[in-house]
């Protein structure tokens, strides 16, 4: 039968801990794989919209032209104002800022607010991609 004075002493809970000294812990080799672990993922990450950025554009620039029907069928890609404004050739910013106004109805106009509250942000932007690409015709 066992002491209960050799049971305390041999509880684990009770064992001494050693200390080891922070320059000689044992973390270093997790830190550097965590480290290099960060450091590709941050590379890949940024090499990825770097890459990616120009085919993004394109493509919202050929989503922007497949979306356009709608807004040709009244604006003119001539670049000519015959009594409804041209949009050829706006800057994006330009664009998404009136497009946005006549979603929030602060600007007037049935149609264009119709037309803006159809849009998300996606299309809007696509939108103003294709138009700023467009030059007026002379």
């Amino acid at each position: 039968m066992l002491d209960t004075q050799e049971l305390v002493c041999c509880d684990l809970t009770y064992a001494p801990r050693r200390r080891i000294p922070n320059n000689t812990r044992k973390r270093g080799h997790w830190a550097e794989r965590m480290n290099l672990s960060l450091r590709i993922l941050v590379a890949s990450a940024t090499a990825s919209l770097l890459l990616g950025t120009a085919s993004a554009a394109a493509q919202d620039v050929e989503y922007g032209e497949h979306l356009s029907n709608q807004c040709t069928t009244c604006h003119q890609l001539s670049g000519k104002d015959n009594g409804i404004p041209a949009i050829v050739g706006w800057d994006a910013e330009s664009f998404i800022a009136v497009l946005g106004s006549y979603k929030r109805k602060e600007r007037e106009n049935k149609a264009m607010q119709t037309i803006a509250a159809s849009l998300g942000d996606e299309e809007m932007a696509a939108l103003a991609a294709y138009f700023a690409t467009l030059k007026p015709k002379e």
